[in-house]
Parts: structure tokens; C-alpha cells; sequence
């Protein structure tokens, strides 16, 4: 496709559909698997043929999520990657103790998600779209919720019951608080967030830091800059515009203990997105 010279006539090929059956089996079999990663590289490449597609595009983002979150929880974890290829024991062990998914939110809090919202709804000139990115945030919270291969690290994903009251009572914030309302800033937002810890608390009792982490910063894993609202601070009009849903844990502390609008003006840690393999 990259070396097509008429991607249209390249689209028309009369042995283009098969190949294109075979591949949705094949990704089917790979997420019938939990073969997450196997199944994103395949949508990436019918998303390359068909840029337009939106059951692609739907199925690309789905599985970048869905691999996400077992690289991040899963059994398999980046220490465990890491240490594939580590020279020694020793190495090994020290990649154990640093690279878990609690090191990395570390300092992630909910108290430090409201300070970090009232700051850019008072310091940005552009209007965030607090909507999309709060039902970006629910949708990808009811993708965790429904991960039961994450049970060995969240016990409560096996409980079919408890998943269920946190789906509904999720869904139900999604349909009346952010798509049925007509006006939804900082405040609505807040309000949202508020009310899915009280129904995590009610019902899976995840950690805070991961409801936080996965509902309103997963943005970032968009394969497109272009989905991520990016702002440019009134205090800093000449720093370099960035997305609102990329700061990291270690972002949290220092704005969280930050008093000055000055530790907006630097380049935000952006956690990088699953890429195909």
C-alpha cells in the first residue's frame, strides 16, 4: 500500500476483499486469545489500506486500549519484559523492584486530578472539551471493568456481579450527566469523576490511582494527535501547546506541590501508547 502510486485502484483489486476476510479472522482468533498486541498490529495495517474506515478505526482503538491495560496489569508486566533481555540476576531483580504499574502511579491521586482541572479551566485560553474526554475516560474505565484477564491483579474483575452494578451505574453517568447534558465544563466533569470513585468504592474497589490514571489520561493512547485537545496556557502564551491528557505521575507531584503557573511551561511526560508489534 505504501508503494501503490493510485491507492484508489490499489482499494478496487478484485483479491483485496479476501485478503481482508482472512485478516478479520485472524483478528478474531488473536482477541479470542488475549493475543491483544497481534490483533492491533493487524487492524493497523487495514487502517493504513482504509484511513476511512470507522469499524477499523473502532477496532484499532478498542485493541490499543485492550493491550494497554495487559501491558500495564496484566500477568506479563514491563519488568517482566525488560528482563528478557537483562544481562544478569541482578539486573533482573532491580528491574522487579522499579518497573511495576504502582511505581508508575505513584503520587497519582484524585485530590491531585480536581487541583490539575480547576488549573486549565483558569489558565488555558482555548475551551477544553471536557465532554469527549470524560466519555473517552467512562468508555475506557467499562473496558477495564470487563477485562477479567486482569482478575490475578484486580480480584474484583471476577466478580461478575460487582462488574456488573459498576457497568450500569457507569453507563448511567455516561447517558445522563455527559451525553444528555448541553453544557458540560470543569465543574461537570468534576462531578462525573466524583461519582464514578463513589461507584468504584461501592462496588470493585480498584486503587484510586488507576481509576484516576485509566478515566480522564487515556487520550494519549490515541493513534492521533489529532483526537487530543491541546491548549495553550494564558500565562505562557509562547510555550508550545500540549495535550491535556498526557501528565504522568511524576507530573501529579510537582503540580500538585506547585504553586506557580511556571510548572505548566515546560513539555508535559506524554506515557507512550501501545505500538503495534
Amino acid at each position: 500500500m505504501l508503494n501503490a502510486k493510485d491507492e484508489s485502484a490499489f482499494r478496487s483489486e478484485e483479491w483485496l476483499p479476501e485478503i481482508v476476510d482472512n485478516v478479520m479472522k485472524e483478528i478474531d482468533r488473536h482477541q479470542a486469545d488475549g493475543e491483544w498486541r497481534d490483533a492491533l498490529t493487524l487492524y493497523d495495517v487495514l487502517v493504513r489500506i482504509f484511513p476511512d474506515n470507522k469499524k477499523y478505526k473502532d477496532g484499532f482503538d478498542f485493541c490499543s486500549k485492550r493491550a494497554h491495560l495487559e501491558f500495564v496489569y496484566g500477568a506479563t508486566t514491563k519488568a517482566k519484559e525488560k528482563n528478557k533481555n537483562a544481562d544478569s540476576e541482578k539486573e533482573s531483580a532491580a528491574s522487579d523492584r522499579k518497573l511495576t504499574w504502582r511505581d508508575d502511579l505513584d503520587g497519582v491521586s484524585a485530590d491531585a486530578m480536581r487541583e490539575i482541572l480547576v488549573r486549565i479551566d483558569d489558565d488555558y485560553v482555548e475551551n477544553p472539551d471536557f465532554q469527549k474526554l470524560c466519555r473517552d475516560g467512562i468508555e475506557h474505565l467499562l473496558i477495564l471493568a470487563k477485562s477479567d484477564t486482569l482478575s490475578k491483579t484486580f480480584p474484583t474483575l471476577a466478580e461478575k456481579y460487582l462488574v456488573a452494578r459498576f457497568v450500569k451505574r457507569l453507563e448511567g453517568q455516561l447517558h445522563r450527566e455527559v451525553e444528555g447534558s448541553r453544557r458540560f465544563g470543569a465543574r461537570s466533569l468534576r462531578g462525573v469523576f466524583d461519582n464514578i470513585l463513589d461507584a468504584n468504592a461501592d462496588t470493585l474497589r480498584l486503587p484510586e490511582e488507576v481509576i484516576v490514571d485509566e478515566s480522564l489520561f487515556q487520550e494519549c493512547l490515541s493513534p492521533s494527535t489529532d483526537s487530543r485537545p491541546s491548549f495553550g496556557p494564558r500565562k505562557c502564551p509562547s510555550s508550545t501547546s500540549r495535550p491535556v491528557a498526557s501528565l504522568s505521575a511524576s507530573e501529579f507531584r510537582s503540580l500538585r506541590n506547585s504553586a506557580s503557573p511556571s510548572a505548566l511551561n515546560r513539555p508535559w511526560k506524554i506515557r507512550p501508547p501501545i505500538a503495534p508489534a
